[in-house]
């Protein structure tokens, strides 16, 4: 059985997220992930199936949506504060 393996960037860019927020999803147990050595890595169905429960959870996904921007928005704003 093949099973594609992601580096947080890919998966930042599957999901429209950051690689920081990726990353610490990772760090937190949010999203199924391993490290090989010293690098995050993933399964590219068990994101999509950690994905679609998250989308076909009802109202709750609404929440899991919102909760995502809103951390977009705070990693671009620390991001924006660091630079300036």
């Amino acid at each position: 059985m093949q099973d594609d393996i992601l580096t947080i960037e890919e998966v930042a860019s599957y999901l429209r997220v950051s690689d920081r927020t990726v990353y610490d999803w990772a760090q937190k147990g949010e999203i199924p992930a391993g490290k090989i050595g010293t690098v995050w890595r993933f399964k590219k169905s068990e994101v999509e199936k950690w994905v679609n429960e998250r989308l076909s959870s009802g109202p709750s996904s609404k929440k899991v949506v919102e909760e995502v921007q809103m951390k977009n928005i705070l990693n671009f704003m620390v991001l924006d504060i660091k630079i300036h």
